[in-house]
């Protein structure tokens, strides 16, 4: 089978034609780029609520009232409503042409999980430049918006730091009690040429670990 050129556009070197994958309307750069997106999309729109309502990374979500509503952002509201309505479209678009059953629910949970399981009958219609277009631009706004300052934020698991109970009488006689921190630690990895470097926070208290601690702080999380 003969290979032709691909179809989507390239932000570097955008003139230099690339060769698409046997079979397929796209080059392998590009399949591997819409897969990433597709796996990624879901988890960045449920992060987006945070920023949608105002809360801050790892907050309290916060509630409106009669006399104060929720405060609504524009950009990240109608982020979520594009990602959810445009992956929701191509589900439709993918069931109709094939004759087969769309996802069991709209939101991008369901649609993108459905969307990568036919990537390859997608990446084989004439249409993939649009739909390649329209799923790299949702997930380059996404990131945009929930990393403005170019860091990246991946939840590792829960937090294992341990912390004495305030309320306790005993606070300051042996064995008094101890809990462990209700939190999670997240991976904030920043760009390279960026002055801070990069480390592991808990959404709850605040224990950090740099970069150089990494390893170590890994052999306590296998311990643990």
């Amino acid at each position: 089978m003969t290979t032709g050129i691909c179809l989507l556009q390239h932000r570097k070197d955008p003139d230099r034609p690339r060769r698409a994958e046997v079979g397929l309307l796209v080059c392998y750069g590009c399949e591997r780029q819409l897969m990433r997106a597709l796996e990624e999309l879901p988890a960045m729109w449920g992060e987006l609520i945070d920023r949608h309502l105002g809360s801050p990374a790892g907050g309290a979500p916060i509630t409106g009232t009669p006399e104060r509503a929720v405060p609504y952002r524009d950009a990240v509201g109608d982020e979520r409503v594009l990602i959810r309505q445009q992956l929701a479209s191509w589900c439709a678009l993918v069931a109709e042409d094939r004759s087969i059953g769309t996802p069991p629910s709209s939101k991008p949970t369901a649609t993108a999980p459905y969307l990568l399981e036919h990537l390859t009958w997608l990446l084989q219609q004439p249409f993939v430049d649009e739909f390649g277009a329209e799923i790299l631009e949702r997930h380059t706004n996404a990131h945009a918006l929930l990393y403005p300052d170019g860091r990246r934020r991946f939840r590792i698991g829960p937090c294992t730091e341990w912390y004495d109970v305030p309320w306790c009488d005993w606070i300051d006689k042996p064995g008094h009690p101890r809990s462990l921190c209700p939190g999670f630690l997240y991976a904030i990895i920043r760009d390279t040429d960026s002055l801070l470097p990069s480390e592991l926070q808990c959404s709850a208290c605040g224990f950090e670990v740099p970069a150089s601690g990494w390893v170590t702080y890994g052999r306590k999380l296998v311990v643990a």
